[in-house]
């Protein structure tokens, strides 16, 4: 019996010290929205990324980040809140249009031709949903492809032999977009450059050859890392070593 009242004892303090987190992070929130519309901006900013320390996120706290920093006059943390914001919900059109207004202020934007139209459905078919929501796309079509054959062994209906031949098809779709989708997800590393000017060079030390410089709010591609440098790739193929705290990945 003593070990069960420690139990509950301990059960106690994760459920009040959760409940005072929620609490918390709650407060932080409405302080973050309450500061945003009485103007200060920095404080939003503040409250905001204190949330974030707590390892909470979601669309809506992104998209006011987001808000918030451009409202401060940061293009690099508008940039990288507003790309969070997207990545988190695939299709967010108030996040895409804030994200588009904000990088027309990035002196280093470059525009990327428009691909052929199969190429660009595809690749709007692949963002329409997250990770997880593919797998759960996918684990939902399996299980009705697979009652489908069920049922069709079952009743031996033409119909439902139609059916599960075209589940299959629809089902091979979701897995080769999907697996896309996820694969992009995990091994794609993507940051933004967050301070004013950033120098690239040949290797992660300062004393090695200077290649090039980059501006706030360019978002690169992300590739080796060190303790205090990570590569970066921008989207002409040049590739640089800059300091880590330059850098903050989406």
């Amino acid at each position: 019996m003593i070990g069960h009242k420690k139990l509950n004892f301990l059960i106690g303090i994760v459920f009040f010290g959760f409940a005072f987190t929620i609490s918390e992070i709650d407060k932080s929130y409405s302080d973050g929205k309450q500061a945003y519309e009485n103007g200060q901006f920095e404080l939003a900013i503040q409250n905001y990324e204190l949330i974030l320390k707590s390892k909470i996120e979601s669309p809506e706290l992104y998209y006011n980040l987001g808000n918030a920093y451009y409202r401060n006059g940061s293009i690099s943390g508008a940039v990288w809140a507003f790309e969070k914001c997207i990545k988190l919900s695939p299709g967010d059109g108030n996040a895409e249009y804030n994200l588009k207004l904000v990088n027309v202020k990035v002196k280093d934007r470059m525009e990327i031709p428009s691909p052929p139209f199969y190429l660009k459905t595809y690749k709007v078919l692949k963002q329409s949903l997250t990770s997880n929501g593919w797998i759960l796309l996918f684990s939902f079509l399996f299980l009705a492809f697979s009652s489908f054959i069920a049922l069709t062994k079952i009743f031996q209906l033409k119909f439902l032999e139609k059916i599960v031949s075209l589940s299959g098809v629809v089902l091979i779709f979701v897995i080769l977009i999907g697996a896309n989708a996820v694969w992009d997800n995990y091994s794609v590393r993507e940051g933004i450059i967050m301070t004013k000017t950033v120098d690239a060079y040949s290797a992660p030390k300062l004393h090695s050859t200077h290649l090039f410089m980059v501006h706030e709010g360019l978002k690169v591609s992300l590739k080796n890392s060190t303790e205090d440098w990570i590569e970066i790739e921008l989207i002409d193929g040049k590739k640089g070593w800059v300091t880590l705290e330059s850098v903050r990945e989406i």
